[in-house]
């Protein structure tokens, strides 16, 4: 993990915990696993995100194909 840039803080409370986390901090893992790990871990897209990607559906609440409003081509997942 050093080498992306990212520095261990421990949170032991005894030396024991304090060795074992030494001992973990020495594995090593293939650029493989760490692609799957961060893919696994990415967080799910929240608000406005989730709206926006959604379109006109979500922005107006369902109710798109009801208002007068202009299109909204320049949001990304708008089909319309």
């Amino acid at each position: 993990m050093l080498s992306r840039g990212v520095i261990p803080v421990f949170g032991a409370r005894t030396p024991a915990q304090l060795a074992d986390c030494l001992e973990a901090s020495r594995v090593a893992l293939e650029p493989d696993d760490l692609r799957e790990l961060a893919e696994a871990s990415e967080p799910a897209p929240a608000v406005p995100h989730n709206a926006i990607r959604g379109g006109r559906s979500i922005i107006y609440g369902g109710y798109a194909d009801r208002i007068d409003a202009p299109a909204l081509r320049a949001i990304p997942g708008d089909d319309r």
